[in-house]
């Protein structure tokens, strides 16, 4: 229920006292973790990139799926603040975050498998870093090299044109567990009562 916990956030910020309003906020865990909230749009048949901001230190679930959820879709500076028109054609993803190692060789992961998260210092002698979920990689179609590469891109904030890597760099891998939802199958969700009905002890998502 963590999506479906981000567009009750996302509903009461953009609709506030809105009937279609559910009661996910309830069913989320007490835990902490470290996440990242993803929210994509519909365009022509795809899905696009329309936010995505987290944090990779552990944070109470309720307030990191809550923080998080109005970060990706009114404070990612790649894209501007959500519309209440926008809503029904977003899909959201929750990845929780797991399993970080610090490795020797920025050669040492998986494409489709792990996150990277570099770090490195830029020309000026500043520190910069940048990371991508598991699955952008697999999805992009790239290598390791034109992952990375694109990394370095993301996080300088322009073209990086040299034949090597920054030899400063280093890499931190990690794995993720992901759920994903559309607006349609939320609003489905709460029409069907199926939100409201996983507060009763026997029901199973």
């Amino acid at each position: 229920q963590h999506t479906a916990y981000c567009f009750d956030v996302l509903v009461d910020n953009l609709h506030p006292g809105h009937e279609l309003h559910g009661t996910a906020h309830e069913l989320v865990g007490s835990e902490s973790c470290p996440l990242f909230v993803t929210l994509k749009k519909e365009r022509n048949g795809k899905l696009e990139l329309r936010g995505c901001i987290g944090t990779f230190s552990p944070v109470p679930l309720h307030e990191g799926l809550r923080d998080y959820a109005l970060a990706s879709a009114f404070r990612d500076r790649r894209f501007k603040p959500l519309q209440a028109n926008e809503l029904p054609l977003i899909h959201c993803g929750v990845s929780l975050l797991t399993n970080f190692e610090d490795v020797d060789s920025i050669w040492d992961w998986e494409v489709g498998k792990h996150g990277i998260w570099i770090w490195f210092f830029d020309e000026k002698g500043e520190k910069r870093n940048a990371t991508y979920l598991p699955e952008v990689a697999s999805q992009q179609g790239w290598t390791q090299e034109q992952a990375l590469r694109s990394l370095v891109v993301k996080a300088l904030g322009h073209d990086y044109t040299a034949a090597e890597l920054p030899p400063s760099m280093t890499l931190t891998r990690y794995q993720s567990s992901k759920a994903g939802l559309s607006f349609a199958a939320y609003k489905q969700q709460v029409a069907d009562g199926l939100l409201r009905s996983a507060l009763n002890p026997g029901f199973r998502a």
